[in-house]
């Protein structure tokens, strides 16, 4: 689903000082740089994201030794910013962050559409309160989600509002998208990106895909949403049959991947990889360097046969209303 889980965690850390309070914290030399930080551990500890909030803007990802980065500035590329990009699509759409956790709400009545995320490991849960009671006060359905490290209070805070677990989520980076640049190209497959008028054809697919109303995700991808810089979407036709749908948004150094949908009918061709990485090509075409998305169970196996890799895995809790 498009969702704002971040492969970046973006902007929520409260710092304890200008380098933040992870002391694993490394930062390039000369004047101290601004912006919102994503953190990779390079010392061959778990490399998962974290982040922290200082202003402004920097530089690009710097890999260092072997399946890490060194600490860049990532203020427009972390997933706040498309938070903020894609609620202006939607009329119902607003964003509010307060203690290290972020609350998004679409207006689409579907839980992984409506919520509050964590931008950093362990955010205030006075704030998360606060932040889910603001999204409950809407009736919308919606969800908690939490990155590993999060307090157990947090998830009392889902159980005293009758929230219900769901399966967790795994966030994925692809660190080389040049790897599946040609893996689109699949015999009988014609991937094309939609018009501003054709998005009503990527909901058709979505909605069969993940089984639910077409109205719903035909409120969510609009022609005002694919007017937004960075923001693609894409239909998989064999013959006149429309087989997949993707969304791709690239910011920046990354492209995040949205909304992957295959109808069960057409499952097993390999349709939903050649539009991931459709996507991912085109989001290197357009000057990214790597790519993220949450994975559902049922298309983890094929991200991970293109090059993605869980970096964290994301508690989840939802509510009907």
């Amino acid at each position: 689903m498009l969702v704002t889980g971040s492969a970046c965690a973006a902007g929520g850390e409260k710092r304890r000082d200008q380098a933040g309070s992870d002391s694993r914290i490394r930062r390039h030399g000369g004047p101290r740089l601004r912006g919102t930080y994503e953190v990779f551990n390079v010392a061959g500890e778990q490399t998962s994201p974290a982040a922290f909030q200082v202003q402004s803007v920097g530089v690009s990802p710097r890999p260092v030794g072997r399946g890490g980065f060194e600490v860049v500035p990532v203020c427009q590329y972390s997933q706040a910013p498309p938070a903020d990009i894609l609620a202006r699509a939607l009329p119902g759409g607003w964003v509010l962050r307060d203690g290290g956790a972020i609350a998004w709400v679409s207006g689409v009545g579907l839980p992984a559409l409506n919520g509050v995320w964590a931008e950093c490991s362990d955010p205030d849960p006075g704030a998360v309160a606060r932040l889910l009671d603001r999204v409950r006060a809407t009736g919308l359905p919606h969800c908690l989600q939490l990155r590993p490290g999060a307090s157990p209070a947090l998830a009392g805070l889902a159980a005293a509002r009758a929230m219900s677990p769901a399966e967790e989520i795994p966030l994925m980076v692809l660190e080389d998208p040049a790897a599946v640049t040609s893996a689109w190209r699949l015999t009988g497959l014609v991937l094309r990106e939609l018009s501003l008028q054709q998005a009503g054809l990527h909901a058709s697919v979505a909605a069969a895909g993940f089984g639910v109303p077409e109205e719903l995700l035909a409120q969510l991808v609009t022609a005002d949403m694919l007017r937004l810089p960075g923001v693609r979407c894409y239909l998989g036709q064999t013959g006149r049959r429309a087989v997949t749908s993707g969304v791709g948004v690239t910011l920046g150094d990354f492209t995040g991947v949205f909304n992957i949908a295959t109808p069960p009918a057409h499952r097993r061709h390999g349709y939903g990889a050649a539009v991931t990485a459709r996507t991912v090509a085109d989001g290197l075409a357009a000057g990214a360097r790597w790519s993220w998305l949450q994975s559902s169970a049922l298309g983890y196996a094929t991200y991970a046969r293109l090059g993605f890799r869980a970096i964290e895995s994301w508690k989840c809790w939802t509510a009907a209303s």
